[in-house]
């Protein structure tokens, strides 16, 4: 494909007269915090635990990286606008963060085995939706699972995210 001064023209040569080109170059949303090394508990690095794809619980916590939580993490998009995800998301963080005062702790560390629930159940709902109905898209990894999409619904991530389930991590004075 060649862009020329008043369109396009095709690899098969004819050419098309556009008004307007938008030409994406693409972007790797599946790649998340790509750019930015962090590391947790014993010097794993998360970008070896995410080497199928990113995942966390509910979006926010990764096991394995106490105190990290991730705003817009994975599969916190595609069912209700990106502010109300991060009101809900800040709204979260917010009561974890009373908590931990409030019984004072230093970090708080999700489960692993809460994590992986939450994600193998996730998983299993996008199963049903668009997403991975036999198409390559960006909601994927490079391993096929889809990391950037929501299968529930927004007032359900909303529900979730009320109050924080100290009992879901290990807290650590």
């Amino acid at each position: 494909m060649e862009i020329t001064e008043s369109g396009l023209r095709t690899a098969d040569g004819e050419h098309h007269e556009v008004d307007t080109i938008v030409y994406g170059t693409g972007f790797k949303a599946n790649e998340f915090l790509s750019t930015v090394d962090i590391y947790g508990s014993g010097g794993r690095r998360l970008h070896d635990d995410w080497a199928d794809g990113a995942e966390a619980f509910l979006g926010l916590s990764v096991a394995g990286y106490p105190n990290l939580f991730l705003l817009y993490g994975p599969n916190t998009n595609g069912v209700n606008s990106i502010i109300f995800f991060h009101e809900a998301q800040s709204h979260y963080v917010l009561q974890a963060l009373r908590t931990m005062r409030r019984i004072g702790v230093r970090s708080v560390d999700v489960r692993r085995t809460v994590m992986d629930r939450y994600n193998r159940r996730l998983q299993a709902a996008m199963k049903s939706t668009v997403w991975v109905a036999g198409c390559h898209n960006y909601f994927r990894a490079p391993s096929g699972k889809v990391v950037t999409q929501l299968p529930f619904s927004g007032g359900r991530y909303w529900a979730r995210t009320r109050i924080f389930p100290a009992w879901k991590y290990r807290l650590h004075r």
